[in-house]
């Protein structure tokens, strides 16, 4: 990821990258879009009210700071661990098993990008 911008309202992220995209993502994810009624903004606006009155309890606070991550994207990234340990444990098989300068070590960022332009 190479850049980050909030919106003017702070409502929304983009994100730009490598791959040439860009992803907007909503800062606050348990927010509905559009409008709400009178009705869901004061039970959102009360909920608020009592986290902000209560933050100073420890139980409150946990509840506050906890972040769920979804399973399939926990499960991704701990394959992408374990993907990279297996490939710098091979490439360390590699250069030891192998004669002096027969091995050529690239850096690590050069791997990941495509295409370079000349």
């Amino acid at each position: 990821m190479f850049t980050v911008h909030f919106s003017r309202d702070s409502k929304y992220v983009m994100s730009g990258s490598d791959d040439t995209n860009v992803r907007v993502w909503k800062s606050t994810a348990w927010e509905q879009l559009g409008r709400m009624s009178r009705k869901e903004k004061d039970a959102a606006d009360y909920r608020a009210k009592l986290k902000k009155r209560y933050a100073h309890l420890p139980e409150v606070r946990r509840v506050i700071h906890s972040r769920r991550t979804p399973g399939n994207i926990k499960k991704a990234h701990s394959k992408i661990g374990i993907m990279e340990e297996s490939r710098k444990r091979k490439l360390d098989n590699l250069i030891r098993n192998s004669k002096e300068g027969a091995v050529e070590l690239r850096a690590e960022r050069s791997k990941r990008i495509r295409r370079e332009e000349t």
